[in-house]
């Protein structure tokens, strides 16, 4: 399955099935993997990147073998930017086993005969559609933004007051949240509905208006989207304002499809996706019509005509992430060498597309070891060395980690040169290397300008301060995505009382701002937290990360730094299927937990100290050697080993231990109290 509301349906659909006894495992981003319950499972409905987790993971593996059918809805998603080249890698994948079946559906694919081809399928053409789909390609003039933005606007509140008067519901696809909400105040209004004052970012005002007019509103952290759809399905609301989420083979009650915005905030949809909104209208047993209208431009008219006539040609996406798949597929150990490794590259969309020489793989190669994540090494019962992925290369690959973003995060945390001395500036570093994130490259920040200030105010100066706000030349202030980012982190690890309330603002930002890096970033948290025991990052770091990854994920109940370790407790009690509501007081009871003991005995003879660290068996322990230098190390030490290391006063020593507890002395203490 291509995306969560998709799986939402089809998991609705199979209830029958489980009436009957089927075992039916649902699988996508809001819910967490119960293993047992998927290692007895009869049929998982998965999003793609769920899946592709459970082959990466190990306990899971004898799951994965048992899969005989694989059935993939929305095949087209394989041209599809990012999710793309999960898919096409997970077919690669399949292509080389001849025990799987595989199915794949689509409406939208221009190429089909060369996709099928590239699987070794038999292509399957169903001309039949059971209803009646009109199209219309409608033109607003060019212009001002903002002038282009009403226009649209206007032309859809008209189609949907046209629709209405036949008794018939609308579904309208935007190309933001923003625009989401801002036409869903349009609709509202031209129904009757008093929206003077009513902000686009007042989450709550806009509810309210939207429900008396009968308008839902749909995207990935409208509170109320769940509410909307079930409305919408049953025709409580005539009309529902949705985002892409809605567009992917969901079968809806709508008459009528608008879509109002090509573009996806700079980026001009793809044309699958436009099919794919479009579909929506008068389907099969909801209708017995439909109708279907894209607004554009008169300047871009010609060329919206002539690319919905031609169709959506899928072509393989997986270039820009091949270090991720290529490793995903060594720590599996389906490659284990050079060779096998071009072998796979063959079985490709790719290669099957043209790119047939190796210098892609090649480059990938040798960028996994380089950086670590890959070595060669040479088994006894060998004549030649085997492609292991290393410590870091199994972690990365299991935690389902972007391979440059993780090279960018260990460089930035690397170059720290000076150690820091206190908490708030070790967790400044942190916060900032995430920031800096690519991932969070097309994060825009907000465009109101007491937001944009208050987003600044949020970041705190090192010595607590909060930071001026200044205007630019032009007026304005200067914000970034990754202002965001960082306001994000900073509110969530030093300011969580502000998300208390549940209002629509947090310190006087839109909470739907926040959302996205408070959601993502505990994940990045945790991969540098769990190097720890590798020591493949400077131990500060991940001291820091492990205890400021829970408080971030779980900055809802308010913990202070040094909770982390009584939120993972938490986290343990409460089961990894929906924790949320035991999390409260499971916190509350082993926050008075007394912490992994840990104990350092120095004695000093010159600059040297002689340090023996004494800590729970099995533990990796790491003392800091050198501190007054630019670029200070950390050495690995035995439980009760005697080091000699250089330095002044009381040293600074952490332990990490494989059930995730960690202790640390000196200012790092304050992060395992």
């Amino acid at each position: 399955m291509p995306q969560r509301s998709l799986t939402a349906e089809l998991d609705r659909d199979l209830e029958l099935w489980r009436e009957q006894g089927l075992k039916v495992e649902r699988l996508s981003g809001e819910f967490a993997v119960d293993a047992a319950a998927v290692a007895e499972a009869d049929l998982l409905v998965a999003t793609t990147e769920k899946f592709e987790a459970l082959c990466r993971s190990a306990s899971l593996a004898d799951v994965v073998k048992r899969v005989g059918t694989i059935v993939v809805d929305e095949i087209h998603l394989l041209g599809e930017p990012g999710r793309g080249a999960t898919l096409e890698a997970l077919l690669a994948r399949i292509r080389q086993s001849t025990d799987v079946k595989l199915v794949g559906l689509s409406a939208t694919v221009a190429n089909a005969a060369e996709v099928a081809e590239w699987l070794d399928a038999t292509l399957v053409r169903i001309t039949w559609r059971p209803t009646r789909l009109n199209q219309q390609v409608l033109t607003v003039p060019a212009g001002d933004r903002d002038d282009v933005q009403e226009y649209r606007s206007t032309t859809a509140s008209y189609i949907v007051r046209e629709i209405s008067a036949l008794d018939g519901s609308t579904l309208v696809f935007c190309g933001s949240k923003f625009s989401v909400r801002a036409t869903a105040l349009d609709i509202a209004r031209d129904r009757g509905q008093d929206t003077d004052g009513i902000d686009p970012n007042d989450i709550e005002a806009i509810a309210r208006v939207a429900h008396a007019a009968k308008i839902g509103l749909h995207y990935s952290d409208w509170p109320h989207r769940h509410l909307a759809e079930e409305s919408f399905r049953t025709r409580d609301f005539d009309v529902l304002v949705a985002t892409s989420t809605m567009a992917a083979g969901v079968n809806t009650p709508a008459r009528a499809v608008v879509v109002r915005d090509t573009s996806i905030g700079p980026t001009v949809m793809e044309v699958s996706m436009i099919q794919q909104m479009v579909g929506r209208a008068g389907r099969a047993g909801k209708e017995s019509e439909g109708w279907a209208f894209i607004i554009t431009q008169s300047d871009e008219t010609a060329m919206w005509r002539e690319r919905l006539a031609a169709g959506y040609t899928v072509i393989s996406r997986i270039a820009a992430t091949l270090k991720d798949h290529l490793l995903g597929e060594i720590v599996q150990g389906r490659i284990a060498s050079e060779d096998e490794a071009r072998a796979w590259w063959r079985q490709t969309l790719a290669f099957h597309q043209g790119t047939r020489n190796d210098k892609a793989i090649n480059e990938a190669l040798e960028s996994l070891d380089k950086n670590g994540f890959t070595r060669l090494v040479r088994p006894e019962d060998k004549p030649l060395p085997v492609l292991q992925a290393t410590s870091l290369g199994n972690l990365t690959s299991r935690m389902m980690v972007n391979v440059n973003y993780a090279i960018d995060l260990r460089r930035a945390i690397q170059a720290v040169k000076i150690l820091p001395s206190r908490p708030q500036q070790a967790e400044s570093y942190i916060i900032d290397a995430i920031a800096r994130l690519d991932a969070y490259r097309n994060l825009s920040a907000p465009s109101s300008p007491d937001q944009r200030a208050n987003v600044i105010r949020a970041i705190p100066k090192l010595d607590g301060e909060k930071r001026s706000v200044e205007l630019n030349r032009n007026g304005r202030v200067d914000c970034t995505g990754a202002d965001v980012v960082r306001a994000a982190l900073w509110l969530a690890a030093v300011r969580s009382d502000a998300f208390h309330g549940g209002g629509t603002m947090v310190a006087g930002i839109s909470r739907g701002i926040l959302s996205m890096p408070l959601d993502s970033s505990p994940r990045y948290l945790a991969w540098i937290a769990a190097q720890g025991m590798l020591g493949t990052i400077p131990t500060w770091s991940s001291v820091v990360a492990a205890d400021l990854g829970k408080r971030v994920r779980w900055h809802n109940l308010s913990p202070d730094r040094g909770d982390g370790r009584a939120l993972r407790l938490a986290e343990d009690e409460a089961g990894r299927k929906n924790p949320e509501p035991k999390m409260k007081a499971l916190f509350d009871k082993h926050r008075g937990d007394p912490a992994p003991t840990l104990r350092v005995k120095h004695s000093a003879k010159g600059r040297d100290l002689s340090v023996r660290v004494e800590a729970p068996a099995n533990s990796a322990v790491f003392v800091l050697d050198q501190p007054a230098r630019k670029d200070p190390s950390w050495r690995r030490s035995r439980v009760d080993q005697t080091l000699s290391v250089e330095g002044k006063g009381e040293p600074v020593a952490a332990a990490f231990m494989k059930n995730g507890d960690v202790a640390a002395t000196g200012w790092l203490s304050a992060f395992t109290r």
